[in-house]
Protein backbone atom coordinates (compact mmCIF):
# COMPACT_ATOMS: atom_id res chain seq x y z
CA UNK A 1 0.00 0.00 0.00
CA UNK A 2 1.09 3.53 -0.68
CA UNK A 3 2.21 6.04 1.47
CA UNK A 4 1.13 8.62 -0.80
CA UNK A 5 -3.00 9.00 -0.12
CA UNK A 6 -2.23 8.83 3.73
CA UNK A 7 0.38 12.04 3.44
CA UNK A 8 -1.92 13.73 1.17
CA UNK A 9 -4.80 13.41 3.49
CA UNK A 10 -1.84 14.37 6.60
CA UNK A 11 -0.94 17.37 4.29
CA UNK A 12 -4.98 18.61 3.61
CA UNK A 13 -6.02 18.07 7.34
CA UNK A 14 -3.43 20.32 8.25
CA UNK A 15 -3.88 22.72 5.69
CA UNK A 16 -7.53 22.60 7.03
CA UNK A 17 -6.70 23.69 10.69
CA UNK A 18 -4.49 25.96 9.53
CA UNK A 19 -7.29 27.67 7.70
CA UNK A 20 -9.60 27.47 10.87
CA UNK A 21 -6.81 29.13 12.92
CA UNK A 22 -6.58 31.52 10.11
CA UNK A 23 -10.22 32.49 10.11
CA UNK A 24 -10.84 32.57 13.40
CA UNK A 25 -8.35 35.08 14.08
CA UNK A 26 -8.43 37.01 11.21
CA UNK A 27 -9.35 41.08 11.31
CA UNK A 28 -9.56 41.00 14.69
CA UNK A 29 -7.90 43.26 17.03
CA UNK A 30 -6.42 42.95 20.40
CA UNK A 31 -8.54 44.17 23.21
CA UNK A 32 -7.14 46.12 25.92
CA UNK A 33 -4.49 43.60 28.35
CA UNK A 34 -3.40 42.16 24.79
CA UNK A 35 -6.53 39.87 24.57
CA UNK A 36 -8.02 39.15 21.29
CA UNK A 37 -11.86 40.52 20.82
CA UNK A 38 -14.78 37.66 22.41
CA UNK A 39 -15.99 35.65 19.44
CA UNK A 40 -19.13 36.26 17.95
CA UNK A 41 -21.73 34.30 20.25
CA UNK A 42 -24.55 32.04 18.58
CA UNK A 43 -26.98 35.17 19.86
CA UNK A 44 -24.48 37.58 17.67
CA UNK A 45 -25.23 35.23 14.56
CA UNK A 46 -29.50 35.85 15.17
CA UNK A 47 -29.37 39.30 15.96
CA UNK A 48 -27.16 39.44 12.38
CA UNK A 49 -29.62 37.66 10.50
CA UNK A 50 -32.67 39.62 12.08
CA UNK A 51 -30.53 42.84 10.58
CA UNK A 52 -30.94 41.26 7.19
CA UNK A 53 -34.69 41.02 7.82
CA UNK A 54 -35.03 44.41 9.20
CA UNK A 55 -33.69 45.59 6.42
CA UNK A 56 -35.74 43.62 3.65
CA UNK A 57 -39.02 44.85 5.88
CA UNK A 58 -38.01 48.33 6.32
CA UNK A 59 -37.81 48.51 2.36
CA UNK A 60 -40.19 46.94 1.11
CA UNK A 61 -43.15 48.30 3.15
CA UNK A 62 -41.99 51.82 3.21
CA UNK A 63 -40.67 52.30 7.23
CA UNK A 64 -37.91 54.90 7.07
CA UNK A 65 -37.76 54.57 10.86
CA UNK A 66 -37.13 51.37 10.94
CA UNK A 67 -34.51 51.67 8.29
CA UNK A 68 -33.05 54.32 9.41
CA UNK A 69 -32.49 51.91 12.91
CA UNK A 70 -30.33 49.30 10.60
CA UNK A 71 -27.65 51.52 9.46
CA UNK A 72 -25.20 53.18 11.10
CA UNK A 73 -25.03 56.97 11.26
CA UNK A 74 -22.33 57.14 8.45
CA UNK A 75 -23.34 53.97 7.00
CA UNK A 76 -23.27 53.94 3.07
CA UNK A 77 -24.46 51.16 0.47
CA UNK A 78 -22.41 51.01 -2.73
CA UNK A 79 -24.33 49.46 -5.84
CA UNK A 80 -21.49 48.82 -7.77
CA UNK A 81 -22.75 47.48 -10.71
CA UNK A 82 -24.51 51.08 -11.16
CA UNK A 83 -21.24 53.01 -9.85
CA UNK A 84 -22.16 54.92 -7.25
CA UNK A 85 -22.53 54.77 -3.55
CA UNK A 86 -25.95 56.10 -1.24
CA UNK A 87 -25.14 57.78 1.50
CA UNK A 88 -26.45 60.26 4.65
CA UNK A 89 -30.27 61.61 3.40
CA UNK A 90 -29.75 60.17 0.26
CA UNK A 91 -29.84 56.40 1.97
CA UNK A 92 -32.40 57.23 4.69
CA UNK A 93 -34.62 58.45 1.89
CA UNK A 94 -34.95 55.63 -0.13
CA UNK A 95 -37.96 53.66 1.63
CA UNK A 96 -40.77 56.13 1.58
CA UNK A 97 -43.03 56.44 4.38
CA UNK A 98 -46.34 54.06 4.21
CA UNK A 99 -45.40 53.18 0.47
CA UNK A 100 -44.24 49.61 -0.25
CA UNK A 101 -41.74 49.20 -2.46
CA UNK A 102 -43.46 46.84 -4.71
CA UNK A 103 -40.72 44.25 -4.59
CA UNK A 104 -39.92 41.31 -2.10
CA UNK A 105 -36.12 41.68 -0.84
CA UNK A 106 -35.03 38.06 0.16
CA UNK A 107 -31.69 37.59 1.34
CA UNK A 108 -30.14 33.90 1.87
CA UNK A 109 -26.99 31.69 2.04
CA UNK A 110 -25.53 33.72 4.83
CA UNK A 111 -21.92 33.65 5.85
CA UNK A 112 -21.16 35.67 9.51
CA UNK A 113 -17.58 36.09 10.46
CA UNK A 114 -16.16 38.55 12.80
CA UNK A 115 -15.17 39.35 16.67
CA UNK A 116 -16.04 41.69 19.27
CA UNK A 117 -18.18 44.50 17.98
CA UNK A 118 -17.09 44.30 14.13
CA UNK A 119 -18.31 41.81 11.80
CA UNK A 120 -18.89 41.38 8.21
CA UNK A 121 -21.91 39.07 6.48
CA UNK A 122 -21.96 37.93 2.93
CA UNK A 123 -25.59 36.78 1.55
CA UNK A 124 -27.42 36.08 -1.68
CA UNK A 125 -30.32 38.22 -2.35
CA UNK A 126 -33.42 37.86 -5.05
CA UNK A 127 -35.47 40.69 -5.55
CA UNK A 128 -39.20 39.44 -6.57
CA UNK A 129 -41.16 42.00 -8.27
CA UNK A 130 -44.91 42.20 -6.83
CA UNK A 131 -46.34 44.80 -8.72
CA UNK A 132 -48.73 44.13 -11.33
CA UNK A 133 -50.66 41.00 -12.47
CA UNK A 134 -47.84 38.75 -11.41
CA UNK A 135 -44.72 38.10 -9.20
CA UNK A 136 -41.69 37.60 -10.96
CA UNK A 137 -37.51 38.15 -9.92
CA UNK A 138 -36.43 41.14 -11.19
CA UNK A 139 -33.02 40.85 -9.64
CA UNK A 140 -30.21 38.63 -8.29
CA UNK A 141 -27.11 39.36 -6.75
CA UNK A 142 -25.17 39.59 -3.21
CA UNK A 143 -24.60 41.44 -0.73
CA UNK A 144 -21.21 42.06 1.07
CA UNK A 145 -21.81 44.01 4.21
CA UNK A 146 -19.31 45.33 7.11
CA UNK A 147 -21.13 45.30 10.51
CA UNK A 148 -20.70 47.22 13.72
CA UNK A 149 -22.32 46.89 17.00
CA UNK A 150 -23.66 50.31 18.32
CA UNK A 151 -25.24 51.02 21.36
CA UNK A 152 -25.50 47.03 21.91
CA UNK A 153 -27.13 46.54 18.22
CA UNK A 154 -25.56 44.92 15.02
CA UNK A 155 -25.77 47.70 12.10
CA UNK A 156 -24.70 48.07 8.37
CA UNK A 157 -21.46 50.08 8.53
CA UNK A 158 -21.09 49.43 4.74
CA UNK A 159 -23.02 47.51 2.17
CA UNK A 160 -21.97 46.51 -1.16
CA UNK A 161 -24.57 45.09 -3.68
CA UNK A 162 -23.23 43.06 -6.56
CA UNK A 163 -25.61 42.11 -9.11
CA UNK A 164 -25.63 38.75 -11.51
CA UNK A 165 -28.40 39.22 -12.91
CA UNK A 166 -30.80 42.48 -13.49
CA UNK A 167 -34.21 42.70 -15.22
CA UNK A 168 -33.49 45.42 -17.76
CA UNK A 169 -36.51 47.99 -16.85
CA UNK A 170 -35.20 47.43 -13.18
CA UNK A 171 -31.67 48.96 -14.17
CA UNK A 172 -33.14 51.54 -16.38
CA UNK A 173 -35.12 52.65 -12.94
CA UNK A 174 -32.07 52.44 -10.78
CA UNK A 175 -29.77 53.92 -12.80
CA UNK A 176 -31.98 56.78 -13.75
CA UNK A 177 -32.19 57.05 -9.47
CA UNK A 178 -32.01 60.44 -8.40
Amino acid sequence: MSKRPFVLLILASAAFAWGVHAAQTANTEAAPGGAAPAALTADDHVEIRNLAGRYSHALDLGEPAAWAEVFTEDGVMDMVAQGYGIEGDALRSLPRDGEPSGSRHIPSTFVIDGAGDEATMRSYVTVVGTAGDAARIVFQGRYEDRLRRVDGQWRIARRRILTDWIDPAVAAGVENAP
